[in-house]
């Protein structure tokens, strides 16, 4: 039997009498009849064991906490410093987590192929390792999407294997992610970062708006910048005798972790190891001297420049608030929830608190003041979500394959209103596919009609939103936190197996369901939406779907008239107790 890992088309072998096993979905490619021609399988998807993802989550947090500390202690070595682990957790953290948990799904892929199959051969790309190294923390997040990346990792599990491995040749480049070429917006970032230079409490990449942002800095007293923000992106070549000096030291290590420990010295970013020191140089110049207080919402998940100077000013005394920037609070296991939450000295919630946690602390979301135009005559909107070939975190979800079967409920619920409903309907498909190609398949299901315009496409939700009748949100994320903060007549529609909900919340999301707002199956969701279409907002109003409503957005949506007051005296408060 043959393995595929990947939609490599060089991969796949051609003219061949031999069975091939597909290693999952994301191996097939939608649309091309060259399937057709083999004779193939495919893998089950191993997280489809919602226990062993529970499990496999929990696991590869501990092994995340076991070598932070020995990576650590090796960096402080490799560039001579002397920092703390919580320094580095915050530096090479996100990557990280993320890292061990790809390496992982895909290590459990393969031993499930191979202890279910008789394997006895695969292709394998002749990539040089150098090529798929990110240079920092926004390439690997491009690169961890792409066939080839993930071919690569897949083939070096396969090396363990006693599978014969045919080697091919490569000829195609991968591409890295590319900063933006516009030069005004690099101008005004620039202007925003010089003017934050002086500030005691700097905001960067925040979720405040621009008028917020603006009115809450002179609020504090302060010159108001933007929350806009560069960052360095040093350039140097991989060296492989400078990871070679990244030594774990583990007794008995287990299989997994033999070729984790391979990977982290292949794979690690640039930035943590070659352009280390250029970028901290940098970043300690262009980012604000000696701020009291760090607000941030988005740049620690992405932007290695930021991390270096953040991780630098809290080890001098200076405090980290992490606004919350997404649909957090209520799933099962999140480890970017846990992430941020560890890291910050105070973590803002929209209302929700975590046992074990004291630095979280509920405070008003002003992400989520919005107006939204009620129409009655308008359009029902169905955002859409998007979800990655090659899951990059266990979490609470539809990962991987499991998408399938989110478009098809999505199918199966449209099928089943009648034509004058239906075509009311516009579904907001997500910006990026990830190759599972969601427009075709609606299209060749003749559901096309109902994808929104690109004119509309490019809206941001809120204004999309704004003329519509109902919302009908398909995930556990920020959009149904966003509508109900702004009492628009909204329905939830999940797959209760895939979208685990924590004890804390499950209490709330019960109520939602009782009233008929949430909803697990289309048959329930396609029965609400013919009683209710012609007029939502008369059905919203009743008390006892208000009262529900009001009780969710205080627990997990929170949001305040004088939300900005309150944030004055909270950051005044924190940057009093900043150890400067």
């Amino acid at each position: 039997m043959i393995l595929v890992t990947t939609a490599l088309h060089e991969t796949v072998p051609k003219n061949t009498d031999e069975k091939v096993l597909l290693l999952g979905e994301w191996c097939k490619e939608y649309g091309n009849p060259a399937w057709n021609i083999l004779d193939t399988e495919t893998l089950d998807y191993h997280w489809n064991d919602r226990k062993a993802l529970f499990e496999g989550a929990n696991y590869t947090n501990d092994i995340y906490e076991k070598y932070l500390k020995i990576l650590s202690r090796q960096l402080n070595k490799l560039h001579g410093e002397q920092r703390s682990v919580n320094y580095w957790r915050i530096v090479i953290g996100p990557w990280l987590i993320r890292f061990i948990q790809m390496v992982y799904d895909k290590y459990i892929s393969i031993e499930k192929a191979f202890s279910e199959n008789d394997i006895n051969k695969t292709y394998v790309l002749n990539i040089k390792e150098s090529e798929l190294v990110p240079e920092n923390m926004s390439d690997f997040n491009q690169l961890n999407a792409n066939d080839y990346w993930n071919h690569f990792i897949y083939s070096r599990l396969i090396d363990n294997t006693k599978c014969d491995v045919i080697c091919i040749s490569h000829d195609n480049k991968v591409l890295h992610a590319k900063s933006s070429g516009n030069w005004i917006k690099c101008l005004v970032r620039r202007f925003s970062m010089a003017l934050n230079k002086s500030n005691k409490i700097v905001f960067y990449d925040s979720c405040f708006n621009r008028g917020s942002c603006g009115r809450l800095q002179i609020l504090l007293g302060q010159f108001p910048a933007f929350d806009y923000f560069i960052d360095p992106n040093p350039v140097s070549k991989y060296s492989k005798e400078k990871r070679s000096r990244l030594n774990f030291a583990i007794e008995n290590p287990s299989p997994f972790e033999v070729s984790l420990q391979s990977l982290i010295k292949i794979q690690m970013p640039m930035s943590y190891v070659e352009s280390y020191s250029a970028l901290r140089e940098i970043s300690l110049r262009k980012y604000a001297s000696n701020p009291k207080v760090i607000v941030t919402a988005l740049a620690p998940s992405s932007f290695d420049g930021f991390k270096v100077w953040a991780a630098c000013k809290m080890e001098g005394g200076a405090k980290l608030a992490y606004i919350q920037h997404g649909g957090y609070g209520s799933c099962l296991f999140d480890p970017q929830e846990r992430h941020e939450t560890i890291i910050a000295d105070k973590f803002y919630s929209w209302g929700w608190h975590r046992a074990g946690f004291d630095n979280i602390q509920p405070m008003p979301s002003v992400k989520l003041i919005n107006t939204i135009k009620y129409d009655s005559s308008g359009d029902i909107l169905m955002p859409l979500m998007g979800a990655r070939k090659y899951p990059s975190l266990l979490f609470s979800a539809s990962l991987s394959s499991q998408f399938l079967g989110y478009i098809n409920n999505q199918e199966d619920f449209l099928n089943l209103l009648p034509n004058k409903i239906r075509g009311l309907i516009k579904l907001r498909v997500f910006s990026e596919e990830y190759g599972w190609r969601m427009k075709d398949r609606l299209i060749d299901h003749e559901l096309g009609g109902l994808i929104d315009n690109d004119k509309q496409l490019n809206k941001g939700f809120i204004k999309r939103l704004s003329g519509c009748r109902l919302c009908i949100t398909t995930y556990n994320g920020t959009t149904h936190l966003e509508t109900f903060s702004s009492n628009f007549p909204t329905l939830l529609f999940w797959n209760k197996e895939h979208w685990e909900i924590n004890q804390d919340a499950q209490p709330y999301f019960d109520q939602l369901y009782r009233i008929g707002v949430l909803h697990y199956d289309v048959i329930s969701l396609a029965n609400k939406v013919k009683e209710i279409y012609k007029d939502p907002m008369y059905w919203w109003q009743d008390d006892s779907i208000q009262r529900v409503i009001s009780g969710f957005c205080n627990k997990f949506a929170y949001t305040e008239k004088d939300a900005l007051n309150m944030w004055v005296s909270e950051l005044q408060d924190l940057a009093k107790s900043a150890s400067l």
